[in-house]
């Protein structure tokens, strides 16, 4: 179907609003065809006539519709007629090279690809230019073995439509060199090749330089540069596993650079020679040794055990590597930094003095070609017992007074003794104990005022060491200090006068409590006492004013008494 047709085809069934689906399918898969006829790659130019012995220049070149962003080719030539003698970049539409320029005479073939940044690339363009030199008469066809232009669309549509191709007649000539000439060009000079190496993100890294090989690699990608001096005209190389084959005197292309991917680990050589028109030239044999393995696990060997007194402890490593061999070791402890343990190649490694407690022992064993295997181990350094300080002074009344402290420890062990005074360097001095494990400290310098804590360990000739031993407290001309050991001194007479002053308190206390029950008890016997009375009395007179007989009258008289009496009693007992 024509274009104009689609075209209409497609307004019609937007405009009326059905099959959409119709319409997104045709605009997603019918377009891209479309536009696939947009791009070719051809040869500039495309044919000719040269004779035997002179060069020419065939430019590849390409032409697009639509913006692209990379192409790519694989050109052959017929090597019994023609001989490729350079690559040029020169005026490329090519920002970037995937693939840089090369080709070889050997296979006969030219390989490209190229990359072009946003927004991409529109019309016609120069991509590279090769120069050939005809060797005998007769046709020679250039053909795309492969090609490819990528639309600069964000999926990588390729876009290629048509390879072009390109013929030559090649007729006889007459080319004499002269004598003189090849005389004064001389052999070209041997190569001066640079190795660089690939990184993680995939970029390039300078690494040495022939003149400065390196032993070994643990980079199985290289790349391999030089600089094509002038009147060269062709590149002999190989790589083999062999240090002085020849590369032979047939060139192999005309390139400055060659990749070497996936390497294994072993030793290559490289054999390279430039060729002009008078010969070959030296040959450089440089040496590639590739080793990416690490070595094998390590094992840690305690000597002295994983629970030790020594606080140098002695460690053995196990390890080996079977190409380029162990180099080196570097050890960490705990949270401290990585350091060099030259004198591990041999047969053990004593650990600089660790404190007691549990440590962590890191291990490093690297290769030349610096990969290195990693292994750990704990080790414990058991405290010896810690030593005792038994007499010093409460107060030393001048900083110049001398400090004297006594202790125990082991017989013949190095005490160490502490003085800290907060937020200062601690002042530290030592003594030795005698046979019996008595010690005495003496310390003359000066001592800054103030309050300080104060405390020792001790240390035996094996490098053992104990933990921490009971923390003192002494006062250097310190009024505070004074003060306090003052009220220390007579804080027992304070106390027994204070538990005297609480009991007489006490005491008074309780008295004042009785006394004062005592006081309202005789008050209610007192009126009960009264009351009794002025009862009595008043049934008295009122029998006596009714007329009662005598006798009535007197065993009234004798309750009366008898009562009073019972009340003085109670009164009494209080």
């Amino acid at each position: 179907m024509a274009v104009e047709e689609i075209s209409k085809n497609i307004k019609y069934v937007v405009s009326s609003g059905r099959y959409v689906v119709i319409f997104i399918l045709l605009t997603t898969y019918l377009l891209p065809v479309l536009a696939a006829d947009a791009a070719t790659l051809y040869f500039s130019p495309s044919g000719g006539t040269y004779q035997t012995g002179r060069n020419f220049t065939v430019n590849i070149n390409m032409q697009s519709s639509v913006a692209l962003n990379a192409a790519s080719g694989v050109i052959a030539f017929p090597i019994d007629k023609l001989e490729a003698i350079g690559v040029s970049k020169a005026a490329s539409i090519f920002s970037l090279w995937v693939q840089e320029p090369s080709f070889s005479n050997r296979e006969g073939s030219v390989r490209f690809e190229g990359i072009v940044l946003n927004p991409g690339f529109t019309g016609t363009g120069k991509l590279i230019g090769i120069t050939f030199r005809v060797k005998s008469a007769g046709d020679a066809d250039l053909n795309f073995l492969s090609g490819s232009i990528l639309a600069n669309d964000g999926l990588g549509t390729n876009i290629l439509s048509d390879l072009g191709t390109a013929s030559f007649t090649l007729s006889q000539g007459a080319v004499t060199v002269p004598e003189t000439t090849v005389t004064l060009i001389g052999l070209p000079p041997k190569p001066f090749v640079k190795h660089y190496t690939k990184s993680q993100d995939g970029e390039w890294v300078f690494s040495h330089d022939s003149e400065t090989e390196k032993e070994w690699l643990n980079n199985s990608s290289s790349k391999l540069e030089w600089t094509i001096p002038p009147g060269v005209t062709g590149i002999s190389i190989l790589l083999n596993d062999r240090p002085s084959s020849n590369p032979g005197l047939k060139s192999d292309g005309y390139f400055d650079n060659k990749v070497y991917e996936d390497l294994k680990d072993g030793v290559y050589y490289l054999h390279i020679r430039y060729i002009n028109a008078s010969g070959a030239g030296s040959i450089l044999h440089y040496k590639i040794a590739i080793d990416a393995t690490p070595p094998e696990p390590i094992k840690i060997i305690l000597k002295d055990g994983k629970v030790t007194a020594n606080s140098t402890p002695i460690i053995v490593l196990e390890t080996s590597d079977n190409l380029s061999g162990i180099d080196l070791y570097e050890i960490k402890i705990d949270d401290g930094d990585w350091f060099n343990a030259a004198t591990l190649k041999k047969d053990f490694y004593i650990l600089p003095k660790l404190k007691p407690g549990e440590h962590q022992i890191l291990v490093r064993a690297y290769d030349k070609a610096k990969n290195f295997t990693e292994a750990k181990e704990v080790i414990i350094i058991s405290p010896i017992i810690s030593p005792k300080i038994n007499k010093y002074p409460s107060n030393i009344v001048s900083p110049g007074e001398k400090l004297v402290i006594r202790g125990e420890a082991l017989p013949h062990a190095t005490v160490e003794i502490y003085l800290n005074k907060r937020g200062k360097e601690p002042i530290v001095f030592n003594t030795v104990a005698d046979e019996k494990g008595g010690w005495e400290a003496i310390y003359e310098n000066i001592i800054p005022s103030g309050s300080y804590s104060v405390w020792a360990k001790q240390i035996l000739d094996t490098g053992a060491e104990s933990l921490e031993s009971n923390t003192v407290y002494i006062g250097v001309n310190s009024w505070f200090w004074r003060a306090l050991q003052w009220l220390k001194n007579i804080g027992g007479f304070i106390v027994a006068v204070l538990v005297f002053l609480a009991a007489v308190s006490v005491g008074a206390y309780y008295f004042k409590h009785r006394f004062r029950m005592w006081r309202i008890r005789l008050r209610k016997e007192i009126r009960e006492a009264e009351s009794a009375v002025s009862e009595g009395f008043k049934k008295l007179k009122k029998e006596i004013k009714s007329g009662k007989t005598s006798s009535r009258v007197l065993k009234d008289l004798s309750d009366i008494e008898e009562n009073i009496e019972k009340e003085i009693k109670d009164i009494e007992k209080k």
